[in-house]
C-alpha cells in the first residue's frame, strides 16, 4: 500500500532581519585596522585559503605519492584496504526519494531526546484527496495506542536512507531523524528448482535441512557457553574488536 504525502519543515512567523549593505573595501581596511592593533598579520576578505593535505610514512618522514595511498576500513583489529572500484560499487543510494514504514513501537522506545536537526511535518498529498483522510486515520490511531513509526526516508534521488521517527500531532505527522543508520539492501533472487525438474538437481529435503541448521547456527546472541579466558561469562561468541578479517 502507498500513500502520497508531502514533507516540510516547522516553521513560524517571525520578523524579517536587517542586513546592511557592506563594501569589500570596507572589510579589507577593518581587516588591516584589527591585524595592527592585534600586531599581527590577518587573512583580507578577497584573499583565498587553499587546505593542503600530506600523507608522510611515519618511519622516515617520506610523503606519499598518490599512486600508493590506498583506503581502508577498520575490521575488528585488522584493516581491510579497499579500492576506489569497491568503494564505488559499495555505495547505497536509492533510485528514487521515498519513505518507507518499517513498523510501530511505542512512544518510550523513541525518546525526545534522540530527535536530531529540525522537525518536518508530513501530510497527504493535495493531489490526493484521500491520503490526507487516510493519514489523518493513521495519526489518530498511532496517538490512542500510544505508538510512534518508525520509517526509512531518502529525500531525494540517489541519498541513502536514514531512519526516522513519525510521532503524531495535530493536523499532520512530525518527523524527526534518529541518531543511526541503516544500510537494508533489498535483493530479489529467484526460487530454487523444485526437485526432479527437467535440467536441474533440485534441492532435496536433506539440503534444506542443512541450509536450515547453518542459518541457525549463525546466531551469536546468546553468550558464549562455559565462559573462558578470553570471552568471560556472560559476553557474546563474537565480540567485533577481537574478530579476525576472515
Amino acid at each position: 500500500m502507498a500513500l502520497p504525502v508531502v514533507c516540510w519543515r516547522r516553521v513560524s512567523k517571525g520578523a524579517a532581519i536587517k542586513t546592511v549593505p557592506v563594501s569589500k573595501a570596507a572589510l579589507a581596511e577593518a581587516a588591516e585596522e584589527e591585524a595592527e592593533a592585534e600586531g599581527g598579520e590577518q587573512r583580507r576578505p578577497d584573499q583565498t585559503v587553499v587546505t593542503e593535505r600530506n600523507y608522510l610514512v611515519p618511519s622516515t618522514g617520506d610523503e606519499v605519492p598518490p599512486e600508493l595511498r590506498q583506503a581502508a576500513y577498520t575490521y575488528g583489529k585488522d584493516m581491510v584496504p579497499v579500492t576506489s572500484q569497491d568503494e564505488e560499487a559499495m555505495k547505497f543510494g536509492v533510485a528514487e526519494k521515498c519513505m518507507q514504514l518499517v513498523g510501530m513501537v511505542p512512544e518510550a522506545a523513541a525518546p525526545r531526546h534522540w530527535f536530531m536537526a529540525h522537525a518536518q511535518c508530513v501530510v497527504g498529498d493535495p493531489g490526493a484527496p484521500w491520503s490526507h483522510k487516510a493519514l489523518s486515520a493513521l495519526g489518530l490511531a498511532m496517538e490512542e495506542e500510544g505508538l510512534v513509526a518508525i520509517v526509512r526516508v531518502a529525500q531525494r534521488k540517489g541519498a541513502t536512507p536514514r531512519p526516522y521517527c513519525l510521532s503524531p500531532g495535530t493536523r499532520c505527522l512530525y518527523l524527526n531523524a534518529l541518531p543511526f543508520g541503516d544500510e537494508l539492501r533489498q535483493m530479489e533472487f529467484a526460487p530454487p528448482p523444485k526437485e526432479g525438474a527437467a535440467g536441474a538437481a533440485g534441492v532435496g529435503a536433506a539440503q534444506q535441512a542443512a541450509a536450515d541448521a547453518l542459518l541457525d547456527a549463525l546466531d551469536f546472541c546468546q553468550p558464549a557457553a562455559g565462559g573462558g579466558a578470553t570471552q568471560g561469562p556472560g559476553k557474546h561468541a563474537v565480540r567485533p574488536k577481537g574478530a579476525a578479517n576472515p
